[in-house]
């Protein structure tokens, strides 16, 4: 199974990590500290308050794991000036635990690194938290010291500070990597190989976190997510990229999808007007046109749409009998509701 990495940034999606967390935490922690403890960390770090804060001025970057659109996990991380990446959060719920969600988040930091050419993540965990211990020394962590730290209120969070290094990437540049990532999404596309488009999710993931505003980057990972079946995922990513500058070809691609995306998850009016904009801009692209007299059609446009769509059609075909018949269609495409 597979999930998709959503950037954190909105006070919805702030509220609604912070709920997940404290049933985590709640539900987590209560083997290793107390009660009062894990309340009190999660007002003091895990609250929409400290999240935000966090985000806002402390530069720290959370991002939700989400399977089907439902938000299963999250981790926290932060880049610092000696060169390393500090994993502050890293949870996953109980019901989704064993699904290799946590591999797949660990592969995305790791990318993510490469991209900005980090060479360590770094993490806390709890001395006594010998199961997290245990996992992380699988994942190629390696415990450098122990640390205790005053929280306040009388707590002392006490814990070992675990590293790994980081390989660096054979692909160094930023289009390097892109293109890579466009020819593994290509190849996994026409194989329909999931584990393949995972893998390119999170490659182009970790790309649109160190290049935010790249408007290709963004646009090629909203294209990967709607090659795996992630439409509504999809979406934030094509808006980054048309709003970032978008131009051209990708431009072209990024309005055909976006529109059809919208009219296949029923956001009829986002459709159409998408795909205005897309025959607007590029009028010899047939495709954004047909798109469009649909979205039409699901708006209740029905005139303009058939208009549309018999145009299209009467334009391209090769069939004899229409051709036959081609100036008296054309016309009657944009007479529909009259009589002789």
């Amino acid at each position: 199974m597979s999930i998709t990495l959503q950037r954190v940034n909105s006070a919805a999606d702030i509220a609604e990590l912070a709920r997940l967390a404290a049933d985590i935490w709640r539900e987590y922690y209560i083997a290793i500290i107390t009660m009062e403890q894990i309340d009190y960390m999660i007002g003091q770090f895990q609250s929409v308050v400290a999240i935000t804060d966090q985000i806002e001025r402390q530069g720290y970057e959370y991002y939700a794991m989400q399977d089907d659109g439902a938000m299963v996990g999250y981790l926290s991380v932060r880049q610092e000036e000696t060169g390393k990446l500090f994993l502050s959060k890293f949870y996953v719920g109980k019901a989704c635990r064993g699904r290799g969600y946590a591999s797949q988040a660990m592969a995305f930091l790791e990318l993510l690194c490469q991209a900005r050419n980090l060479s360590h993540i770094w993490l806390t965990v709890n001395r006594h938290n010998e199961s997290s211990i245990a996992v992380y020394e699988r994942k190629g962590f390696r415990i450098v010291r122990e640390q205790a730290v005053d929280i306040g209120g009388g707590f002392v969070m006490d814990d070992y500070v675990m590293e790994k290094e980081i390989t660096s990437s054979e692909s160094n540049s930023m289009r390097e990597r892109l293109d890579q990532a466009i020819r593994l999404r290509e190849e996994g596309r026409a194989k329909q190989d999931q584990a393949m488009l995972a893998e390119v999710r999170a490659l182009l993931l970790a790309l649109a976190a160190a290049y935010p505003d790249v408007a290709e980057i963004h646009y090629q990972t909203g294209v990967a997510h709607d090659n795996s079946g992630m439409g509504r995922a999809a979406i934030p990513y094509y808006l980054r990229a048309l709003e970032l500058g978008l131009t051209g070809a990708d431009l072209e691609r990024c309005l055909l999808g976006l529109g059809s995306t919208y009219r296949s998850l029923g956001h009829y009016e986002e459709a159409v007007a998408t795909l205005r904009r897309g025959t607007n801009e590029f009028p010899a692209n047939r495709a954004i046109q047909v798109l469009l007299s649909m979205a039409l059609y699901n708006t209740g446009q029905h005139k303009e749409a058939m208009e549309l769509a018999l145009t299209n059609l009467m334009d391209t075909t090769s069939d004899e009998k229409l051709l036959y018949f081609k100036r008296g269609l054309a016309y009657y495409a944009q007479h529909l509701d009259e009589t002789w």
